[in-house]
């Protein structure tokens, strides 16, 4: 029987960082076992689950959503400074969104030998050089600090992550003070629900871009979410990327886009769309064109990748999206956000040196193509593999950046299908923070920028990647100190 006096003092050790601490401490005698089933029954509770088998597209079978037993520890005053930053974010991608000559010159060499991003590149073109706009209005649905745009998962399971966490925070005792609120679904739900407002037309749908067999069941959580702000007048209509094509219609008179004779108001991308087929592109264009709002837009979606971000990091490049002299104190704080990161489609002696440090030394780094969606950095040999032998213009689509070394901290990691009581393990945390920003393409006026929620999702500490599906990371939440 595995009997231990959980308290926070013992469960959340982070060396010197809390050591000092003045929280009382409260013992509660607690099987660890027992513990764990409470958690796992908890997220079945409240729907913190996804479907067992990935193939199959309905709910038949669930499982329980990865997680962490209790809060990890997380500085105070990084989660503030991410919280601050967050506005000024999304104001940051809506108007690079808004910059066709910096989007295509950025992301020209990444075209070369990346087909997804030449084949959206070539979409933006087309769109880019209509006549009209038919619909100015954009939706910019985010997860920074590392920017996520329009697709970003895990809304509804941060939510509900973090209830988990205050129930476990309160069976051993201890208070949930400096555990955040979350409602990283409700900020979500509600940038789609002011969209559709926006759009003004009170029996319009919202279309949402899912694929069929997707795994995650929280996409319902959302647009339950959804059709309780709207006092269920929002009809939602589920179609994937495909069934866009045949089943979406584009009237020539005025460009509206309708479903069933139904008009749209609003699509919704759930799902990264890579290496589009015809269907693919016929039906993102078809989008484009309409006065349905977009989130993401095909120029929101070319801001989020890799090679942008390294651009916005490289000098004067912030002050051109923010010439306003007032805003030179925000340019600053963004600024601060960026880990160092460099393009390699240059062969200047900067970045040689730079490249064969990472050759020689590839633990000090991350190789990142541009491609979302996580699974696809590169770390430690590989680097120098990849290094040694890209061409070019396969070197020009990636990105070298910085290795972080986040803190370190200990936690149980609870996963489906595994019998063992989990082990207290060294982990390490990545936060974003959740918003919105409703703006205008023509006229750049911005109608609404707000945040609330966050994700912070934690993974081993030798573990490379962290994302939930494609690596070995775990939903956590924040415990401030």
């Amino acid at each position: 029987m595995h009997q231990i006096f959980l308290t926070i003092s013992f469960l959340l050790i982070i060396g010197s960082a809390i050591s000092n601490g003045t929280h009382e401490v409260k013992r509660v005698e607690i099987s660890l076992q027992d513990l764990v089933e409470d958690a796992i029954n908890w997220a079945h509770h409240i729907g913190l689950a996804w479907r067992a088998d990935k193939k199959f597209p309905r709910s038949d079978t669930c499982v329980f959503v990865p997680f962490t037993l209790f809060p990890s520890p997380f500085p105070r005053k990084i989660y503030n400074e991410a919280l601050e930053i967050q506005k000024a974010m999304q104001l940051l991608y809506f108007r690079v969104s808004n910059d066709f000559d910096f989007l295509t010159k950025t992301l020209e060499p990444v075209a070369a030998t990346d087909v997804t991003i030449r084949s959206w590149l070539k979409l933006y073109r087309e769109v880019h050089s209509l006549p009209i706009i038919s619909q100015p209005l954009t939706l910019v649905l985010t997860r920074s600090v590392e920017v996520n745009i329009g697709q970003m998962g895990g809304p509804a399971i941060a939510n509900r992550t973090t209830i988990i966490h205050r129930q476990m925070l309160a069976k051993v005792g201890y208070e949930a003070a400096n555990l955040p609120d979350n409602d990283a679904e409700g900020i979500v739900a509600k940038g789609l629900y002011q969209a559709w407002m926006a759009f003004g037309v009170d029996d319009a749908i919202v279309v949402v871009v899912a694929r069929r067999a997707a795994r995650n069941i929280e996409q319902f959580q959302l647009e339950v979410r959804l059709e309780q702000l709207s006092g269920n007048k929002i009809q939602i209509v589920k179609l994937s990327i495909d069934e866009c094509d045949d089943q979406l219609f584009l009237d020539p008179k005025d460009n509206s886009l309708r479903y069933n004779g139904q008009l749209v108001a609003v699509v919704y991308y759930k799902t990264i769309i890579v290496n589009p087929a015809l269907k693919s592109y016929n039906a993102r264009l078809k989008i484009e064109k309409s006065t349905a709002i977009k989130s993401p837009t095909i120029s929101l979606e070319l801001a989020c990748a890799k090679k942008v971000q390294q651009a916005l990091s490289e000098p004067g490049v912030l002050e051109h999206f923010f010439p306003e002299p007032e805003y030179a104190q925000m340019v600053n704080d963004i600024r601060k956000t960026f880990a160092k990161m460099w393009s390699l489609d240059q062969e200047n002696d900067e970045i040689m040196k730079i490249i064969s440090d990472a050759i020689e030394n590839p633990g000090n780094y991350v190789l990142k193509p541009s491609q979302e969606g996580g699974g696809n950095n590169f770390w430690n040999e590989e680097i120098a593999k990849k290094l040694r032998t890209f061409k070019p213009k396969e070197r020009a689509a990636h990105i070298l950046m910085e290795r972080l070394r986040p803190l370190v901290v200990k936690n149980y990691m609870v996963r489906p299908y595994v019998k063992e009581v989990p082990q207290l393990s060294n982990i390490v945390s990545e936060l974003s923070i959740y918003g919105y920003l409703l703006g205008n393409s023509s006229n750049m006026a911005v109608l609404r920028n707000e945040r609330d929620g966050y994700m912070l999702r934690s993974k081993r500490e030798d573990d490379t990647e962290g994302g939930i599906h494609a690596g070995g990371g775990v939903h956590d939440s924040p415990y401030l100190f």
